[in-house]
């Protein structure tokens, strides 16, 4: 978690042995926050006078981190480029 920035995800947390019900509680009561979709974050350890501009920021950021860790790039996003039509006929694209 730490080497995430302490992001983890529902997957990490099943794993570490808590149920989907203590997941959807510890949401609920303000324990864990979600990121985004099946990622959440252990506030625990924020500092609990941080300016409300401060703590958005670093939700942020957070989200942004997680989001790229989950992406895959795949052989299409790496090796292709858009192609833009010109013309009427394929061999005119570029």
């Amino acid at each position: 978690m730490t080497a995430r920035g302490g992001w983890f995800s529902r997957a990490n947390a099943l794993d570490a042995g808590y149920s989907a019900g203590e997941l959807r509680l510890r949401v609920r009561r303000g324990h864990w926050l979600r990121l985004s979709r099946d990622v959440y974050v252990d506030p625990l350890d924020w500092p609990a006078d941080e300016a409300p501009w401060e703590r958005a920021q670093r939700m942020h950021v957070l989200t942004a981190r997680a989001v790229a860790g989950r992406m895959a790039l795949t052989r299409w996003s790496v090796t292709s480029r858009p192609q833009y039509f010109t013309g009427s006929r394929p061999g005119d694209w570029t």
